[in-house]
């Protein structure tokens, strides 16, 4: 087993080779850039390779090229995504779901960073991540509120006195 630290993305030559991505979402990317390669006529034989690539968390968003022509797709978002109204990038599922994954266990952001970078997953940032929870506990504190109002409710209308016995 390695036994490495966590490496901040400063430390890192660049990302690591595995990555998150959604299938049908890298899928739509190759046959976009198939599809649009097949436009030109100024290149017989495509090959493609990543041409760049953006960290967003634990998710990335990738353009292709090809390397016998100048054919450079745009960036695709190899995830999804939930929209929030108003200015700003949205936030992507697997990272919303990863961020209330570790708020409702003990594992904490220092050893889910460890985790991801030893199966060389390029681990988000550790202030991303505290951002992002503040996001979700808030979700998770409303829908515990929502779920416990009908039975507060229910428990008010019960009688006042609570009969019970101990024994010491």
């Amino acid at each position: 087993m390695r036994d490495r630290k966590p490496a901040d993305q400063s430390q890192k030559s660049g990302l690591g080779k595995m990555r998150l991505v959604h299938v049908d979402k890298n899928c739509d990317m190759w046959n976009f850039a198939i599809e649009e390669h097949l436009k030109l006529d100024n290149c017989s034989r495509p090959k493609f390779q990543p041409a760049k690539e953006e960290k967003r968390g634990v998710v990335v968003a990738q353009s292709l090229r090809c390397v016998n022509c100048s054919f450079v797709t745009p960036l695709f978002k190899l995830y999804e995504e939930i929209r929030k109204p108003g200015r700003g990038q949205s936030a992507a599922v697997q990272i919303l779901e990863l961020n209330a994954a570790v708020t409702s266990t003990s594992i904490g952001f220092k050893k889910l960073r460890f985790l991801l970078d030893a199966l060389d997953l390029s681990p988000p940032s550790e202030s991303g991540m505290h951002q992002m929870s503040q996001t979700v506990c808030d979700k998770i504190a409303q829908l515990s509120s929502d779920d416990m109002n009908p039975k507060l409710l229910q428990a008010s209308g019960l009688e006042k006195n609570i009969h019970i016995s101990v024994d010491t």
